[in-house]
């Protein structure tokens, strides 16, 4: 019984820590997305490509959901307003940088659940 218990926890612990990674690699890219473009942009997308398949190679694809959940969360939360009225992803004129960003990073973690299997095996 102890066993399970154990394992049951490490599984919680691996979930949540794929949500942190999440948030971790969320926040750095929509802060830096609009920095040297277009290498930045391009680089954070590749970054959460790479991060989503290290993910499912490590938990599978309950990681990956764990992980996108968590990277969607943050970025739609750091689109927002903040406290002083600052924005890290205005519109206007550059609004399609914050647009190519949101979706680019959806588009890099449903390829990383549609590679194959046997990559991970």
């Amino acid at each position: 019984m102890k066993l399970e218990k154990a394992e049951r926890a490490i599984a919680v612990f691996e979930y949540a820590l794929a949500g942190v990674l999440g948030v971790l690699i969320g926040a750095i890219g929509t802060t830096l997305h609009r920095q040297w473009l277009p290498w930045v942009l391009l680089f954070s997308i590749i970054a959460v490509f790479a991060a989503a398949t290290m993910v499912r190679a490590w938990i599978g694809l309950g990681g990956v959901a764990a992980f996108g959940v968590g990277l969607l969360v943050v970025i739609q939360v750091l689109a927002l307003n903040g406290p002083g009225g600052d924005i890290l992803m205005p519109a206007g004129d550059t609004a399609y940088l914050s647009y190519l960003w949101m979706a680019g990073s959806l588009i890099a973690v449903g390829t990383a659940c549609f590679t194959p299997r046997r990559w991970f095996e």
